[in-house]
């Protein structure tokens, strides 16, 4: 198979749907996946957030090579995907 576009890859997903699965599906042309309860934060990251708010050691603006906690877990994230389990105490 050669290289196919994104609408083609799309039409192709489209077309291999289960019709009888009553499960939703997401549109992937949607930028903006919060209304999607399958994409919800973490409750861990939520505190994470709160936590660095309260503490105002973060009212400024970012470095421009990135804040060295973000760039653990991304890092992390890259190498573990999803059965990396987020814990705080790694990132601080």
């Amino acid at each position: 198979m050669g290289a196919i576009t994104i609408k083609q890859a799309i039409t192709i997903l489209k077309e291999n749907l289960d019709e009888n699965d009553s499960r939703p599906t997401i549109p992937l042309g949607h930028d903006d996946l919060s209304p999607f309860p399958s994409f919800r934060t973490a409750n861990v990251v939520e505190d994470a957030i709160i936590d660095a708010l309260c503490s105002a050691k973060y009212n400024c603006y970012a470095p421009n090579f990135g804040i060295p906690p973000a760039k653990r877990y991304a890092t992390a994230l890259q190498v573990f995907g999803a059965k990396f389990e987020v814990c705080r105490a790694d990132f601080e």
